[in-house]
């Protein structure tokens, strides 16, 4: 596997998990963090 396709799974899986949290945040009313959900998976 070369470096830059290495580098870019590991970006991409960072990134898929920020937006999973910001989803959970802006879905899940418990959380009240609606706004900040919002910021977080855009």
């Amino acid at each position: 596997m070369k470096k830059s396709s290495f580098v870019a799974m590991m970006l991409g899986t960072v990134s898929m998990m920020f937006f999973a949290l910001g989803m959970c945040m802006a879905l899940l009313p418990e959380w009240n963090a609606f706004g900040t959900g919002v910021i977080l998976a855009a």
